[in-house]
């Protein structure tokens, strides 16, 4: 893409895509990327997320709002959906003192994770930020789970000494967290391989 461009800029005029084989104006991709930008700017605004997590609300998830946006409409409720994921996103990463919402947050994650494995596999991030992506949200959503705060810091520092070993309904839905997290990132090592697969050359 060219500098200054998001990663996912370019992929929206490339032969195949929605938006290419639909003849869309510049003028409404301009419109539809401003709008996505700026709603995504506005919620990611007061929130501590970790860098890997913004970057890619900004720079992937951004892209699926453009396409849901000029594909359906900004009322559809294919971009709407979207826009619901980042907000469920930025509130699974928030602080959950109370027990009750971390039981929210443990119960609402496979739900989350598969709307997120669906999107980036559209909007085509790369399998090793996918794999990034996924190992930081397993540090963070661990961290909310454990009742810390989550956030950049909580996401870069390892856990406290002992806070995984012990055994209390807190530590076991964080591990039921990390299993969840790991599962996926399985899967999109099985789909890198797989991917490899089909490529000229490939020795296994």
């Amino acid at each position: 893409p060219p500098c200054g461009a998001s990663p996912w800029t370019h992929l929206l005029t490339l032969p195949g895509n929605d938006c290419a084989d639909a003849g869309v104006s510049p003028d409404k991709l301009a419109d539809a990327r401003e709008q996505a930008e700026r709603e995504i700017a506005r919620r990611i605004a007061n929130h501590p997320i970790p860098g890997k997590v913004r970057r890619f609300l900004t720079d992937y998830w951004a892209g699926l709002l453009v396409r849901e946006h000029v594909k359906h409409g900004a009322l559809s409720a294919e971009y709407l959906n979207a826009m619901a994921t980042v907000d469920t996103l930025l509130w699974s990463l928030e602080p959950k003192p109370e027990a009750q919402d971390r039981d929210r947050l443990v119960q609402a994650l496979p739900e989350l994770l598969r709307t997120l494995d669906q999107g980036v596999e559209r909007i085509g991030m790369p399998p090793e930020e996918r794999n990034e992506l996924v190992a930081e949200l397993a540090a963070c959503h661990a961290d909310v789970v454990c009742g810390m705060a989550s956030g950049p810091r909580a996401a870069e520092q390892p856990p406290a000494q002992g806070m995984v070993e012990g055994d209390t309904p807190d530590t076991r839905q964080a591990l039921e967290v990390q299993t969840l997290l790991e599962r996926a990132i399985k899967r999109a090592n099985v789909h890198t391989y797989k991917t490899a697969q089909n490529q000229p050359g490939f020795k296994g």
